[in-house]
């Protein structure tokens, strides 16, 4: 596992989510579709990353 599957993996364990829709949500994001531009990137950005570093 890189370092981008380890932070996803603690995004959806910070939410207890098990799919796209939930961490969104949570985010107040408008739709799953920044996370799916996430993972093809392979980039989670930082301020949500300290969201969950916190």
């Amino acid at each position: 596992m890189d370092a981008f599957d380890e932070q996803m993996q603690e995004l959806y364990d910070y939410f207890g989510a098990v799919n796209d829709n939930q961490p969104s949500k949570k985010l107040v994001l408008s739709s799953n579709s920044a996370i799916v531009a996430w993972r093809k990137d392979r980039k989670i950005p930082t301020k949500y990353l300290l969201k969950i570093s916190i």
